[in-house]
């Protein structure tokens, strides 16, 4: 009997070693099971950050583009087309009126009905003209970096200075109407900036 159990004892000294043996290797093959799991949601992650980031490029590169443009496209106050239109109509009236009383660049008289006609006229064509290249022709716009809206401003400036409002408001030269122009779409796009903000605070 002594013999037999000391076989057995030696039977069983000899299967635990396998048996830790194999629970180690099951051991291994979970941590590796783990860190495949691991290096897959690592992957994931990486994967929706570079989704994240070429989005933010494509926006930030939308964002970008033509400085022109972007002054041009700054002034839609409202979705409604009429309080767009009438919001449009007094930004040009405040800027223009404001151009002609602190810069020497126009002769005109001084009477509101006369201005009040000149910003209109000025404006329903201006809106005509930009509605007209953005349906038509917006790859041109963009070809020429939206210099053409400065162009076709200048040529309206001049077609009410020369033909409709003659006797009325008549600018010194061609060269003042130039500036004029410029300093017209900055202090416009100002402008329609400080009314954005404000209004996007006061629906806040």
């Amino acid at each position: 009997m002594d013999d037999e159990e000391k076989n057995t004892e030696e039977k069983k000294k000899k299967k635990k070693p396998e048996n830790e043996h194999q629970d180690g290797s099951k051991d291994d093959a979970e941590n590796e099971e783990n860190k495949e799991q691991l290096s897959q949601e690592d992957l994931k992650r990486l994967l929706k950050e570079m989704k994240k980031l070429e989005a933010q490029k494509k926006s930030s590169k939308k964002n970008k583009g033509p400085k022109m443009i972007r002054l041009e496209f700054g002034t839609l106050f409202h979705r409604n087309p009429v309080l767009n239109l009438l919001m449009y109509f007094f930004l040009n009236l405040v800027v223009i009126y404001s151009i002609m009383e602190l810069f020497d660049f126009v002769e005109f008289k001084a009477e509101l009905l006369v201005i009040l006609l000149f910003v209109l006229a000025y404006t329903a064509l201006e809106v005509a003209f930009r509605q007209y290249l953005v349906k038509h022709h917006f790859k041109f716009v963009l070809r020429t970096l939206g210099f053409v809206f400065f162009f076709g401003y200048l040529s309206i400036f001049y077609l009410l200075d020369a033909y409709v409002f003659e006797e009325n408001i008549r600018f010194v030269n061609e060269t003042l109407l130039v500036i004029f122009v410029g300093f017209f779409i900055v202090f416009r796009y100002i402008l329609s900036m400080l009314v954005k903000t404000l209004l996007i605070k006061m629906k806040g």
